[in-house]
């Protein structure tokens, strides 16, 4: 799946979807949403856990987040992605926080 890649002050970073390989349509392998990180494009840190986003407790996107895409809009950097059922229950916008 395609992973969307973005520049901010000369490091890159790229989210995209991950899965284990059994019981990925909304079990305990459903698809997430991973991160990595890279200053050159040629090798990237993976490191999950920063991704900044992650399944809801209830909910459309409480057991499958899928298919990210983040934008920039003026300031703001915006994710769009698919929720459960591989966005059969909907799509969401999240926006990132500066830390």
């Amino acid at each position: 799946h395609r992973p969307t890649v973005i520049e901010v002050d000369g490091a890159y970073h790229m989210w995209f979807c991950r899965r284990r390989v059994r019981d990925f349509r909304g079990g305990a392998g459903a698809y997430r949403i991973g991160y990595a990180r890279s200053t050159d494009l040629h090798h990237w840190e993976r490191d999950d856990a920063s991704a900044g986003i992650d399944v809801s407790e209830s909910g459309w996107d409480s057991t499958m987040m899928a298919y990210p895409y983040v934008v920039k809009v003026g300031d703001d950097h915006l994710m769009f992605y698919n929720g459960n059922d591989f966005g059969q229950s909907g799509f969401g916008c999240a926006v990132l926080e500066s830390s």
